[in-house]
């Protein structure tokens, strides 16, 4: 339930934001899955955890997204579930 991404809104852009989004208070098994606003899934990963992820704000293909805002889903093994908005701004 603690799970978050930042920084959010995410401007890599800028000198005071860093280079990646950092999902933290994550259990040791996650899976992300990032979403468009129209539904389509661009990012899939599992992941053991340190409870930190960094996703750079890419697609599954190493591409980087545009900016808009996204939809996150983070899941363990167990069942728990968690999701969320966040903005990218290029």
């Amino acid at each position: 339930d603690e799970a978050h991404p930042f920084p959010n809104p995410f401007k890599p852009n800028s000198n005071l934001s860093p280079a990646a989004i950092t999902f933290t208070e994550l259990p040791a098994q996650v899976r992300l899955r990032i979403y468009d606003l129209a539904g389509e899934l661009v990012y899939d990963q599992e992941a053991e955890t340190n409870g930190r992820l960094v996703w750079g704000a890419q697609n599954s293909d190493g591409k980087k997204l545009a900016s808009g805002v996204y939809i996150y889903y983070l899941t363990d093994p167990k069942g728990n579930k968690k999701k969320g908005k966040l903005a990218i701004i290029r």
